[in-house]
């Protein structure tokens, strides 16, 4: 999704929520579906409901439906409620992975790599692919605490060979990123990385992969 940038009927959207959402603005949207910020009981939460004229009507229910599976790992931001139209969940403060990366140490971001590459594993044994993963920037959130947080999961599928990890390894080796790790003096080996991506890809048998690094 995009930033919000243009005039959207916010009030079509609301119409669809329980009263008990208030404050609610838009966060971003994109030509399947739009997310709200808004706060119920003095929690903030995010909403996500599909556009009208989107074609993708069932993208809710698939979030909804993965969503609630991701969460039984650990992973993802905390579902609230959902109904064909909308679904509610935990809101994430905090700055897209690659916005992160810009600023962190290097203890900072192999300690938050760490905790990523666990719950990727975990996706990658419950046979749940996410997608997208190569070109996360938009699908990952890191919190001051520094506890990486996936979202968007409306294109995760069951997967008997699931690729959340390979996917990832992807995107650190890549021209945008490797630069970015070797300022911070985490000088990544990419051939031997690959070597053990693909060993692990082979039998899913989980490894620290952060010690690779």
């Amino acid at each position: 999704m995009t930033e919000y940038k243009e005039s959207i009927d916010i009030n079509s959207y609301t119409k669809l929520l329980p009263d008990s959402y208030q404050e609610v603005s838009v966060l971003s949207f994109g030509k399947r579906g739009i997310v709200l910020k808004a706060k119920k009981n003095d929690l903030d939460v995010a909403i996500k409901l599909c556009r009208p004229e989107s074609k993708a009507r069932n993208a809710i229910l698939m979030e909804a439906k993965y969503l609630g599976e991701v969460n039984k790992l650990g992973v993802g931001p905390k579902i609230i409620e959902f109904s064909e139209h909308f679904v509610v969940m935990e809101y994430i403060e905090g700055l897209r992975i690659d916005e992160w990366l810009l600023n962190s140490t290097k203890e900072e971001t192999l300690g938050m790599l760490s905790v990523l590459f666990h719950q990727l594993f975990s996706l990658d044994k419950a046979g749940i692919n996410k997608s997208e993963m190569t070109n996360p920037y938009k699908h990952i959130i890191v919190k001051k605490d520094l506890i990486p947080v996936m979202i968007d999961f409306e294109r995760a599928r069951f997967n008997p060979k699931p690729q959340n990890i390979t996917q990832f390894a992807q995107y650190l080796t890549g021209g945008n990123i490797l630069p970015i790790l070797q300022e911070k003096n985490i000088l990544l080996d990419v051939d031997k990385f690959k070597n053990i991506i693909q060993s692990y890809s082979k039998n899913k048998e989980v490894i620290d992969i952060i010690s690779y690094i």
